[in-house]
């Protein structure tokens, strides 16, 4: 599986006000390299109100609040936020902020400048999983994504639920070893016909 490329070494950097990456492969205190604004898939909730959350409501296994500042990166600033915090587990679920939908180029800009290129986009079995996940449906995607069950992706525009962009940090259980295995097959069908084709 194609890994996204970043400074070796770093432990953590900043893009715009507030949005913080960890690049260590597995950072201390169970946080992620997937860390917007502060806020991380896995964050306990102590940990989240610390941050600061917000306008919270009860929602199917879930709550939902929103981040107390706004995120301003690639000169755009978000125009609203979701911490979805699992019900059960009480950490939380995911990390959104939404931009205006004119916003997406640049923030695509800003994200491969530091985090490399995307391990997956459109038409990539990685960004249609993501999607299939209940996502909805982002027309065009970028997602990063380390081996883990932590992603990060970019929904373009096309999101048709409100044509805005999306900026997107979410966990779901058994990702990383669903991923490796595609990734395994997919390499096995390639090496064989390769194999093939070269007789």
């Amino acid at each position: 599986m194609m890994q996204s490329r970043h400074i070796a070494g770093a432990t953590a950097v900043l893009l715009g006000a507030g949005l913080a990456w960890t690049a260590l492969a597995g950072p201390a205190a169970g946080g992620s390299w997937a860390t917007v604004a502060g806020y991380y898939p896995g964050m306990p909730k102590e940990a989240a109100r610390k941050m600061g959350l917000t306008g919270c409501a009860v929602q199917y296994q879930a709550v939902e609040c929103k981040a107390v500042q706004p995120l301003k990166i690639g000169g755009a600033t978000s125009t609203a936020s979701t911490i979805t915090l699992d019900e059960h587990t009480g950490r939380v679920a995911a990390v959104e902020f939404q931009f205006q939908r004119e916003a997406y180029a640049a923030l695509a800009d800003a994200l491969v400048a530091q985090l490399g290129k995307p391990t997956a986009k459109d038409g990539d079995y990685q960004a249609r999983e993501w999607v299939s996940a209940g996502r909805g449906a982002c027309v065009d995607v970028l997602v990063w994504h380390r081996g883990g069950d932590d992603v990060l992706a970019l929904c373009a525009p096309g999101w048709r639920r409100t044509g805005r962009t999306y900026l997107v940090a979410d966990r779901q259980a058994g990702r990383g070893k669903a991923w490796a295995k595609i990734a395994t097959a997919r390499a096995k069908r390639a090496q064989t016909a390769d194999s093939f084709n070269s007789k």
